[in-house]
């Protein structure tokens, strides 16, 4: 039994091919252009907001777990739900993960009198502004690259990678329990897609397996060099 299982490679456990990967992104692409490209525009707004107000605002503060909230609850829904789960059978169990994190996304933009949390250090929001600039430059630009055209392209809030690169950033800005708390769920789906793109031969999954240890790195600075 052993000897049967060496002869497996991760390859064998995907039921599907990278061309049938893409293909889903474009069917949702084709399906949802209004809302998918809505989402994008109203996710790249808030973090621009967000970056250009330096988190000042408790408005704009409150409104991107909220717009973070509602890219999961699409994405889960359009992507994952409709269209990933018949080829892809771990989503059966993602789904109630994936609920989870929206409700915690949910409670953090609904919290009133949400307190300002301390400015995180800058090595801590430089890698949370690099991971979610990718999301919104970088990544939907993947697809083109790699030769699966502009209509596969992966946009914030209809597709799971960039969503959780956004979040993962996100969490970056928060402080104490909050930060492990709402990042949790981004960085599990960030190195299960990687390896699922690293098995479809596809190099950007090499990024999706580095942002939850950039991200684990940069909160380890932050602790050592916190005052005591």
């Amino acid at each position: 039994m052993s000897a049967d299982w060496a002869d497996y490679r991760p390859a064998d456990f995907l039921l599907f091919s990278g061309r049938t990967y893409y293909r889903l992104f474009e069917r949702c692409n084709e399906a949802h252009t209004a809302i998918n490209l809505a989402l994008m525009a109203a996710g790249a707004l808030v973090a621009l907001l967000l970056l250009l107000l330096l988190r000042g605002d408790a408005r704009v503060r409150r409104a991107w777990p909220l717009v973070l909230a509602l890219a999961w609850a699409w994405s889960t829904w359009a992507f994952v739900w409709s269209l990933y789960l018949p080829i892809q059978w771990a989503m059966r169990y993602a789904l109630p993960v994936l609920a989870a994190h929206i409700a915690i996304l949910l409670m953090i933009g609904l919290r009133r009198g949400m307190p300002t949390p301390p400015p995180p250090d800058r090595i801590a929001a430089g890698t949370g502004w690099t991971l979610i600039g990718s999301a919104f430059l970088l990544w939907p630009a993947v697809a083109p690259l790699t030769g699966h055209g502009w209509r596969s392209a992966e946009l914030f809030g209809s597709a799971p990678d960039p969503t959780a690169l956004a979040s993962l950033g996100f969490a970056l800005m928060l402080s104490g329990t909050a930060r492990w708390v709402a990042g949790a769920v981004p960085m599990a789906w960030c190195l299960f897609a990687g390896a699922t793109l690293l098995t479809l031969g596809q190099p950007a999954g090499w990024w999706l397996l580095a942002a939850p240890l950039l991200a684990l790195g940069a909160s380890v600075i932050e602790r050592i060099r916190a005052p005591r």
